[in-house]
């Protein structure tokens, strides 16, 4: 055999020159604890801001559909947020199967149950409030969205998702019910119109808004990391 044979351990050197430390990241439950500890704290000050709707007990009382929205909401933050999270983590299918499922159920329940039961329950015959209150009210629910979504999207992007326009979705629809929850407790509208499109519809709302923006934060976020 003719010519030098290779060092070998040289080569291996320097193959792995370049090689940086495998950066591990945050447990699930740990940062799905902290979306939450944020949502709280924008959510009690908003609520210091904006009130409580007025005589809550009563009115989720004497109105079903209020209450049908509000459960279906949280279920729609609980499975979009969770979902998003999950989504990140290699290995965590089942996680994000069941929190679609939540998802799904929550949305099954705020815009078909609580839209059926709004049109029902005699709120019809209230004046529609002005176009500007829906407007606001989704703004609102956007806005409060921000922090805990914010949280979540560096979780995702420190796992370097290959679904991001997935985990985009799941994170924009989760985030913005977090705010409808807020305005929903907040506002004191019992119009079917305005409880439907403000209210139950704003995960939807905030799915086609915001998906691609946190794709693309995604893919930003991940670049930095595995860059630095």
């Amino acid at each position: 055999m003719k010519g030098r044979i290779p060092d070998t351990r040289r080569f291996i050197r320097a193959l792995a020159a370049d090689l940086r430390p495998v950066r591990p990241i945050p447990r699930l439950g740990s940062v799905a604890l902290g979306a939450s500890l944020v949502w709280l704290a924008v959510g009690l000050a908003a609520l210091a801001v904006r009130g409580l709707r007025p005589q809550l007990w009563a009115a989720l009382t004497e109105h079903p559909a209020l209450g049908a929205i509000l459960v279906g909401l949280a279920l729609v933050a609980v499975g979009g947020i969770g979902a998003g999270l999950a989504a990140g983590v290699p290995g965590r299918d089942v996680a994000v199967r069941g929190s679609l499922v939540a998802g799904a159920l929550g949305v099954l329940l705020s815009v078909g149950v609580g839209g059926v039961l709004s049109m029902r329950g005699g709120a019809p015959l209230v004046p529609a409030p002005a176009v500007s209150a829906d407007v606001s009210c989704l703004a609102v629910a956007l806005l409060l969205s921000l922090p805990p979504a914010r949280v979540a999207l560096w979780f995702v992007a420190r796992s370097a998702p290959h679904r991001r326009l997935l985990a985009g979705l799941f994170l924009a629809t989760g985030s913005v019910a977090l705010g409808a929850v807020v305005v929903h407790l907040s506002c004191d509208g019992i119009h079917p119109r305005h409880l439907i499109l403000s209210h139950a519809l704003a995960p939807v709302a905030g799915a086609l808004l915001l998906t691609l923006p946190y794709r693309s934060a995604l893919a930003r976020g991940a670049d930095r990391v595995w860059r630095g």
